[in-house]
């Protein structure tokens, strides 16, 4: 999954030459889960003030259902065509405005796709999207990258075991890593993004 050559031939010819993964990771919509409110996970990369049009693509999300994923368990809302609005810039707030919802929705409404296990989604990570609800007795869990244009800074980078390295090894992908004998916690995480019983 972490070298997928369908989703690196994609990527790259998005991001251009360069390219580099800055996040292995994953999400679970547990049972009983809430919604979030609608978000971008970052705005445009400048101020609102000094765009006429949405920038191309920096950065890609990948998401790899590792069960089957609907609207059941928790399939992520997600708001076709929004990473080209301008309604969230650089250092904003991430949520979205309900005036802006409303008339996106108006456009074109949101949706949860339906994944097979092992299925790939692809979106440019300015995207709306909101956590859903998982309505069944088992957690929804899914692998989370992101793929990011070469001349992108994106901070700290992944750490993995010395002795590793070959694993991420690829022509094309660079995992920006640093390899270490260190004890890492894979478990620690931030929590979701604001959950919330309140629907848009």
């Amino acid at each position: 999954m972490l070298l997928n050559p369908f989703v690196i031939a994609v990527t790259s010819a998005l991001l251009g030459p360069g390219l580099k993964n800055v996040m292995y990771g994953g999400n679970t919509a547990l049972p009983g889960d809430q919604r979030q409110p609608v978000h971008a996970d970052v705005g445009q990369l400048w101020p609102l003030d000094v765009l006429e049009v949405a920038h191309p693509a920096a950065q890609l999300v990948i998401n790899v259902a590792t069960v089957d994923i609907s609207p059941a368990n928790g399939a992520t809302e997600l708001w076709p065509g929004t990473h080209r609005e301008l309604g969230v810039g650089v250092g904003d707030d991430i949520k979205i405005d309900h005036e802006l919802l409303a008339a996106r929705r108006a456009v074109v409404p949101p949706f949860q796709p339906t994944m097979r296990r092992g299925s790939m989604l692809i979106r440019d990570i300015r995207l709306w999207h909101a956590g859903m609800p998982n309505t069944t007795s088992e957690p929804r869990p899914m692998i989370a990258m992101i793929h990011t244009s070469s001349w992108l800074e994106t901070g700290a980078p992944l750490r993995f075991p010395t002795g590793t390295e070959g694993f991420f090894e690829h022509p094309v992908l660079t995992t920006a890593a640093r390899f270490t004998e260190e004890p890492i916690d894979h478990i620690a995480a931030p929590h979701g993004f604001e959950f919330s019983a309140v629907n848009p």
